[in-house]
């Protein structure tokens, strides 16, 4: 893995992404020093944590199959929608089950897909919402109405539910507005490195008409047989992930399944 510090002068950066893409490896590298103050990253992990603490029946209430545009048809090209929406929370076990893409997967021919389902349980907001789009004039949401519908966000009283603490009493704080600080500061940064993308491929900026930016808080349970997603082709033209390592005290979780305790956000 190699460290990628966007604290140096940004032809430093670009020839870094270039090298690890050219690798021969996987394509992944750290970046560091990214700009964001660690508090949203580590308020927005401290809100999941109490969002997949809660009990069944409330998580329910924002089930992403309560997204779906009313008469949804979105099933064109590779586009599957299994509950008729693709915002809001997912149990184990509901996602997964993923076909092989011919247009970008790699693998043999002869290579089937396992149709395994996910063992994690997730909470998705897809950006842009169709009021942003018709803001700008932009008119193509209503081919696929379901993934620029209304995000769905749990009530705030939910989380008097959970053991009370000090996070819980920071004036001005709601899960609302500290994730949707972390969802504006990632998409930024996302452009950024968007940006720096196309200089490393000599190209102008990636034209995206204000694209899909997908934003999933993800927990993976321990103890679950299986693996937490399983094989599928993203979407996106990069992920940008970060994993929480520290424990409910502020503690550094030591091994995987302390780790696998903590939500991730993707």
């Amino acid at each position: 893995m190699c460290i990628r510090d966007r604290s140096w002068n940004e032809q430093n950066v670009v020839d870094a992404i270039m090298q690890a893409a050219d690798d021969g490896g996987p394509g992944f590298f750290y970046l560091i020093n990214h700009g964001i103050a660690p508090s949203v990253l580590d308020n927005t992990i401290q809100y999941a944590r109490q969002f997949f603490s809660l009990p069944p029946e409330l998580k329910d209430e924002i089930h992403e199959r309560f997204s779906a545009a009313e008469g949804n048809t979105d099933r064109k090209d590779n586009v599957q929608l299994d509950h008729g929406g693709c915002k809001g929370y997912t149990a184990c076990g509901e996602q997964g089950g993923y076909k092989k893409d011919e247009a970008t997967d790699s693998r043999p021919s002869h290579e089937k897909p396992t149709m395994q389902m996910n063992q994690r349980e997730t909470l998705t907001y897809r950006f842009p919402e169709m009021d942003e789009l018709l803001a700008h004039g932009k008119t193509y949401g209503s081919e696929y109405p379901a993934f620029f519908a209304e995000n769905l966000w749990p009530k705030q009283e939910w989380f008097n539910t959970v053991s009370s603490s000090s996070f819980n009493s920071k004036t001005n704080s709601s899960f609302r507005s500290d994730v949707e600080l972390y969802f504006n500061s990632m998409r930024a940064l996302a452009s950024r490195m968007h940006y720096l993308f196309a200089k490393g491929l000599k190209t102008s900026v990636f034209p995206h008409d204000l694209g899909m930016c997908t934003f999933n808080i993800a927990h993976y349970p321990v103890g679950l047989s299986g693996v937490g997603i399983t094989e599928h082709t993203d979407w996106e033209a990069c992920t940008l992930l970060y994993n929480s390592y520290l424990n409910n005290d502020g503690s550094k979780a030591e091994d995987l399944e302390e780790i696998n305790k903590n939500p991730a956000l993707e």
